[in-house]
């Protein structure tokens, strides 16, 4: 019930600001909006010049073909892969709507790239989250708890994005890298940006010596290679799920953007989705008429009580029961 309200109210954030001035936000415009903010969060809490500006180019970062630079993008959805890089707030209110309602909860937004599902509860709405100073003012916070922890700026930076000791590091010399650049110093040619880069080692020709077959190792490499190559099939069949997901996602953006001159607003939108999510619970529903009636029961049942919550405004007063007249003896 608690996942339906809020989804409930993503949509109607995103309904609330469709209007075209939040719609068509001028580019130029924003490609300043995250740097004005994480600078200012930079100096109101005292963080090293540039750190925090290195985090949200790691994080939301685009490149800009015009200016020759990555800059950090306010309208960045993730979801477990790359960034969504949208044109207005509303564009992106209505990606995270999408998401939500097709059950995923781990999704980014913003310069910061902020989680909604550990951090959402540091904000009243989604669209408070996508907010740039909003934003800039939880991922700085954010990090100085980091730096408390590990009392270094560089480690706190690999902390921001995870505490496991190889996700951290990678992500610390992308942040070092950036860091780097911002400050106008040289930057390693390598990923690391803690070490110098090592001399590959080579092996001379004439102490290269001709092994023996071992047809035992032979056929245990083949045989893996055959089980991941079925691992990778299957991996690439759910890619392509995910994938066409995506691509009805952006229809259906599309459709609204195109409504824009049209006079069709993102309700239609809504009520499509709305209405393709029916079809999707009809099918699953279906789908089950070969079980036991009464798992069929369990479900229908089920879907009553959701489709009572979702539709459910005031519950009415439940009328007293009528009194039985007592018998009268002879």
């Amino acid at each position: 019930m608690q996942a339906t309200k809020f989804v409930a109210i993503i949509g109607l954030v995103t309904l609330a600001w469709l209007a075209p001035s939040h719609a068509r936000q001028p580019i130029e415009k924003t490609q300043n909006i995250c740097a004005e903010a994480v600078r200012k969060a930079e100096r109101k809490n005292a963080i090293p010049t540039h750190l925090l500006s290195a985090i949200s180019l790691t994080e939301s970062g685009r490149w800009n073909a015009e200016k020759q630079a990555n800059i950090a993008w306010p309208w960045t959805v993730t979801s477990g892969g790359e960034g969504q890089f949208f044109k207005s707030k509303a564009e992106a209110l209505a990606e995270v709507e999408f998401l939500r309602t097709d059950g995923v909860t781990n999704i980014d937004v913003g310069c910061m790239q902020i989680n909604l599902f550990h951090h959402g509860h540091a904000f009243e709405t989604v669209e408070d989250a996508f907010d740039p100073a909003a934003n800039a003012a939880y991922g700085a916070g954010y990090l100085k708890k980091m730096h408390a922890k590990t009392n270094n700026w560089l480690a706190a930076a690999g902390a921001y994005h995870s505490t496991t000791p190889g996700p951290s590091a990678k992500y610390r010399d992308k942040v070092a890298r950036f860091w780097n650049i911002q400050r106008g110093l040289p930057t390693p040619q390598i990923e690391t940006a803690s070490a110098p880069p090592s001399k590959p080692t080579s092996t001379p020709a004439a102490k290269r010596l001709a092994a023996n077959i071992d047809y035992s190792r032979t056929f245990e490499l083949n045989n893996a290679f055959r089980a991941r190559r079925g691992i990778l099939q299957a991996a690439e069949q759910k890619a392509d799920k995910v994938s066409q997901r995506a691509l009805l996602r952006q229809h259906q953006i599309d459709s609204w953007r195109k409504s824009q001159t049209k006079g069709l607003d993102l309700v239609h939108l809504a009520n499509m989705r709305r209405a393709e999510l029916a079809q999707r619970r009809k099918k699953e529903f279906v789908g089950f008429g070969n079980k036991n009636k009464k798992a069929r029961f369990a479900i229908r049942r089920r879907q009553q009580l959701n489709d009572w919550r979702a539709k459910r405004i005031v519950p009415f007063p439940i009328p007293a029961a009528p009194t039985t007249p007592t018998a009268q003896s002879n």
